[in-house]
């Protein structure tokens, strides 16, 4: 194998003392740093993981056979952190010459799991797994990180290049560790740690393995990991003994302020949430969502009508998937663009032309229950309209005609936690009182009180946001890329305008290509950046929602800059952060600033800032350009991003600020359209006043 000449390893079985006594000084920093729980994962009946074969038992996880695992993909990429693991039934009678993995971290950019031993995971830029060498008796791990460069950070897939059969690492070690006195009849614990240049694996808190100043952090933009195994072949980090069982997996984040002075932000992150409880209004919070874990998805809609009709209803997941969406917005009822698809969803008896309202279609409420069903199984919920074509009079016999509608819906749909909101009515305003007694009907019946709306047509302001029934401020606004609707006056205006009602903010309808003239894929970039800039949701909505439902190979404009954008805002505590307008500001004197735009988001502890910047005009470069930073008392890290990829530009910076200095100049590196920024506080300072206040 290929390595750099970085002598880093420290091989424990002779370096016993050094190695032991450099574990208790870390382990006590691990002990004093704040800690952020990533995943904890009994294993007993259940797993937040995906179990790739084996079976989860009243124990834990039992792998059985030598590639079955549990994987993780992580929520965020942990530089600096740890997983700890309990095992029963190891035992080191294992077959000659084999290796017996406990598990495998590495970077899964571009690969399809389960992934392969050669080539993905052997040259992995971020290879990382722990087995037990039964020719040696000892425990050993293999550690591989890549050097930090724009060209690393793009590679896709995240592997090393091999030249004459071998890779060309930036840098690798894989020393052999201790050996460790096993009890098949007991359960023994496993801590796997990592940071600050340093690598440990400590079994009942014994250290059998290190490595010690990495000259690169370990750093995957999209982390995943086995536990039961790792990739191998022939007989080389498989699970060789198939009574062995896990438990009590536990994965921990240390806080930025006890990470290397770098970003921590250049993260990716598998976005779909797992749906596996429904979401609520958070009180603390009122803008945004939360379950009962306390967990933040950033929620991304996209327009998927016929989802419960269509032909192919894989092909709408599958985009789903593919463009990072996490809700697909669909009707219960409805059948547009019925010239074109022949398409209608009726949940009543008879037909649409002759309904009976007295009893339902059995056949399309168990496919209902089946699409939701495996939506759900993909990671994605849904945004369920409840009318979409009939539209009732505002009348007190309207609201008893549906009444046996709306309790088969909770009766037989509320169940599913995957059912984001529902939706009273899609663009129909003229029955008020009718659809408050549907809105009032779902938020008190619903089990779970999941958000409920209904929407309007085209505006610039929401849908009765003050009503005690609807639980977003919501706006359709069907406009295109057109120099009529200019990206600040009309689009960053309508998302300020969401945000004052103190709740949710969501243009749940943009305009679409062809039918919306929303043709220019940058200017729809923007769009959707503004939108979360400004502190809401947006949706992505485009033909193939719509009359290509079932077009598995059609892309709208702009679709290539949506993943990026969803894999940005989930990666960061958007839910934290609200807009001001004093944070990141332009000079009165700048010329650019009638064309340079900021959107700038921060938390009420001013720790974190999010920016925004675009032009207005379309391919403009920017160049030299300063802004005004107003911050609170304390050292910062800044880091730049490019919006069309979600990658770091130009380098991380640390910058000290005061209050009493007032104003500090910050200059931006050369990008065009725009640019996205992060500032953490990474030390607090003390609280001093502006001058002029004391």
């Amino acid at each position: 194998m290929t390595r750099t000449n970085f002598n880093t390893s420290v091989c424990t079985s002779q370096l016993v003392q050094s190695a032991v006594l450099t574990s208790v000084f870390w382990l006590a920093a691990f002990a004093r740093a704040d800690e952020r729980i990533i995943i904890e994962d009994s294993l007993v009946g259940s797993t937040k993981g995906t179990v790739v074969g084996g079976q989860l038992s009243p124990n834990g996880y039992q792998p059985k056979e030598k590639t079955r695992h549990i994987l993780y993909r992580l929520p965020l990429t942990i530089r600096h952190g740890y997983m700890e693991f309990e095992v029963h039934g190891m035992s080191p009678d294992i077959p000659e010459d084999s290796s017996h993995a406990f598990f495998g971290m590495y970077e899964g950019r571009g690969l399809e799991e389960p992934i392969k031993y050669a080539m993905d995971f052997r040259e992995n830029h971020f290879r990382f797994h722990g087995h037990w060498r039964q020719n040696r008796n000892s425990f050993k791990a293999v550690i591989s990180c890549a050097r930090p460069s724009q060209d690393n950070n793009e590679t896709t897939p995240a592997i090393f290049e091999t030249k004459n059969g071998k890779a060309n690492r930036d840098w690798s070690e894989e020393p052999t560790g201790d050996n460790f006195d096993w009890d098949p009849k007991r359960w023994h614990k496993f801590r796997v740690a990592w940071g600050e240049g340093r690598f440990e694996v400590a079994i009942d808190g014994k250290q059998v393995w290190a490595v010690q100043n990495a000259p690169f952090e370990y750093a995957p933009l999209e982390q995943r990991i086995w536990l039961g195994s790792a990739p191998g072949r022939d007989n080389k980090l498989h699970n060789e003994l198939p009574k062995i069982t896990y438990r009590n997996f536990r994965l921990v984040a240390l806080s930025p302020e006890n990470q290397p002075q770098k970003s921590t932000s250049d993260v990716q992150l598998n976005r779909a949430a797992t749906w596996t409880q429904p979401l609520r209004v958070d009180a603390k919070y009122p803008h945004h969502f939360r379950n009962e874990d306390n967990d933040h998805p950033f929620i991304f809609n996209k327009t998927a009508w016929h989802y419960f009709t269509c032909r192919h209803p894989e092909i709408t997941l599958d985009r789903a998937q593919r463009i990072g969406a996490n809700v697909i917005r669909v009707h219960l009822e409805g059948n547009p663009y019925n010239e074109a698809l022949g398409l209608d969803a009726w949940p009543w008896g008879g037909s649409r032309q002759s309904p009976d309202f007295d009893s339902f279609n059995d056949d399309y409420w168990d496919e209902v229950e089946s699409r939701i069903k495996a939506a759900g199984e993909r990671g994605i919920g849904l945004n369920l309209t409840l009318f979409m074509k009939l539209k009732l009079p505002d009348r007190p016999e309207s609201f008893q005609r549906v009444l046996p509608y709306l309790r088969r819906v909770i009766d037989r749909l509320a169940k599913y936690p995957n059912i984001f909101c529902w939706e009273v009515h899609n663009e129909h305003s003229n029955n008020p009182d009718f659809q408050a007694q549907v809105g009032r009907f779902m938020k008190t019946n619903d089990p779970f009180k999941r958000p409920v709306i209904s929407s309007n047509g085209t505006t610039d302001n929401p849908l009765w946001p003050n009503a005690d029934w609807m639980d977003m401020a919501l706006v359709h606004h069907c406009t295109g890329s057109t120099p009529t609707y200019d990206l600040r006056d009309w689009y960053l205006a309508i998302a300020r305008n969401l945000r004052v009602f103190g709740k949710p903010a969501f243009n749940n309808e943009p305009g679409r290509e062809r039918r919306h003239a929303n043709n220019d894929a940058v200017h729809r970039r923007k769009q959707l950046w503004i939108a979360a800039a400004s502190g809401g949701y947006t949706t992505w909505h485009s033909w193939d929602g719509c009359e290509g439902i079932d077009d598995s190979v059609y892309a709208a404009k702009g679709e290539q800059y949506v993943r990026p954008f969803v894999d940005w805002w989930s990666a960061r505590d958007f839910w934290r952060v609200d807009p001001t307008f004093t944070t990141l500001t332009l000079s009165d004197t700048d010329p650019n600033r009638n064309e340079l735009i900021p959107a700038v988001l921060t938390s009420q502890t001013k720790d974190l800032t999010l920016a925004y910047l675009f032009t207005r005009s379309g391919g403009l470069e920017i160049k030299d350009q300063n802004v005004l930073l107003r911050l609170q008392d304390g050292r910062y890290r800044v880091a730049f991003y490019k919006p069309a990829s979600g990658k770091v530009i130009g380098q991380t910076i640390a910058i000290e600020a005061s209050r009493r200095q007032g104003v500090q100049t910050l200059k931006l590196p050369t990008f065009t359209d725009d640019l996205a920024l992060q500032i953490e506080q990474i030390r607090k300072g003390e609280n001093t006043l502006i001058d002029g206040t004391q």
